[in-house]
């Protein structure tokens, strides 16, 4: 079960964001460190098929099953699911700051009213 922090987040957004042509293991390393863009993370969004990876040679892996070798050349993309978790993201935000936006514009005329009087 990957656990998604705001870290988590960036990481995913990132790969999702480089989605067409992919973006290596070794490049998410080298941006986050290798504390939160580590193997074991990356593994499990495979699991969760949050991002799939191919191998050096361009083959898709399974993670299910056990792996001997990791490279930082994989490739990764993002699937739907990590799609529709980034899209509803900003639809909730959203949501939620275009209301926020318009009460904060009426309090600001209702004390420009009470001002000018």
């Amino acid at each position: 079960m990957v656990a998604f922090d705001k870290k988590t987040m960036k990481i995913l957004k990132y790969v999702h964001n480089h989605s067409m042509h992919g973006i290596t293991w070794g490049k998410l390393q080298k941006k986050f460190g290798k504390d939160y863009a580590n193997i074991f993370l990356l593994e499990n969004l495979n699991k969760e098929q949050y991002i799939i990876t191919k191998n050096v040679e361009g083959e898709w892996i399974n993670f299910e099953l056990p792996q001997f070798s990791m490279d930082s050349r994989f490739v990764s993309f993002a699937t739907t699911k990590a799609n529709e978790m980034i899209e509803r993201k900003y639809y909730d935000f959203w949501k939620w700051m275009i209301p926020m936006f318009i009460s904060a514009v009426a309090v600001f005329i209702s004390i420009l009213a009470l001002l000018s009087k």
